[in-house]
């Protein structure tokens, strides 16, 4: 199992395509959010690594990347996705952060952006609502008071996904049983330490400051984060495209992985 262990924790990553070389685009970093681990990629994997270099990892927390009770906060999951990449050899490269996966990305481009060809930032934000916050708060107590896993996941599902993806029972229950089943399933305190470090991230001050190219993916049924006319208040990026993506929810990795492995593709390939 491959693994790194910077400092009182163990991360755990995967390295998916063709090596990465001089010919070849930059390797891409996918950074997952808030409960997800490195096989939220999996819809998406083998599109995305057919051409090029694909790093994907559990944060601190999450999935099989064990605390040895190590802090968390954005800043330390930055740390992370930075010291793995120094790790192997990945001097410069493209970054995508999905929902607190944006807030992670984002501070990676805060801390190194000497580092970073290019930047994307799916169903995300510049900080933290207080609608969310609590929400999130809700579900870790939910959580801390032995919620039967199967009600959790699908109160969870009801905010991530379209009113279309709850017609088809044979998707809905195969997703149910995944999750549940998951045998790297993450901890009550994990998510409550994930859902502590998104309330202390705010990036509305420096945003402007941030000059890396960026996509900035947008949902247009995303409850979570939905689209404005600010892109969730990542307008302050001074090198930004924004792009909705129609009829879709704040899943778009998993319920719309066709329509977020295009955009995602056709803007690194266009700005290579």
């Amino acid at each position: 199992m491959p693994s790194l262990q910077p400092d009182a924790i163990r991360l755990y990553y995967e390295l998916h395509g063709p090596a990465a070389a001089d010919e070849r685009p930059p390797p891409l970093i996918l950074v997952a959010g808030l409960a997800s681990h490195s096989q939220s990629w999996v819809p998406v994997l083998p599109t995305l690594a057919a051409e090029r270099q694909v790093l994907i990892f559990d944060n601190r927390g999450c999935g099989r990347s064990q605390t040895l009770d190590a802090p968390n906060s954005i800043g330390h999951m930055a740390s992370d996705c930075l010291a793995l990449a120094d790790h192997l050899g990945l001097e410069r490269f493209d970054l995508l952060g999905h929902s607190m996966g944006g807030f992670i990305a984002l501070e990676v481009a805060r801390q190194a952006p000497q580092r970073l060809s290019h930047l994307v930032l799916s169903n995300s934000g510049a900080t933290q609502s207080a609608r969310n916050q609590r929400l999130f708060e809700d579900w870790a107590d939910e959580l801390d008071a032995g919620q039967d896993p199967k009600r959790w996941f699908r109160n969870f599902f009801y905010w991530i996904f379209t009113e279309h993806f709850f017609e088809d029972p044979q998707t809905l229950n195969g997703l149910l049983e995944l999750v549940l089943n998951d045998p790297y399933a993450q901890t009550p305190a994990g998510f409550r330490a994930q859902v502590a470090a998104m309330r202390g991230f705010d990036a509305r001050n420096w945003l402007h400051k941030i000059e890396t190219q960026t996509l900035i993916l947008a949902s247009a049924e995303d409850l979570l984060f939905p689209p404005r006319n600010d892109a969730a208040g990542l307008s302050g990026l001074p090198n930004a495209e924004y792009r909705a993506v129609p009829a879709l929810a704040h899943s778009l990795p998993l319920e719309g992985a066709a329509e977020f492995t295009g955009a995602v593709l056709r803007f690194l390939d266009r700005s290579a």
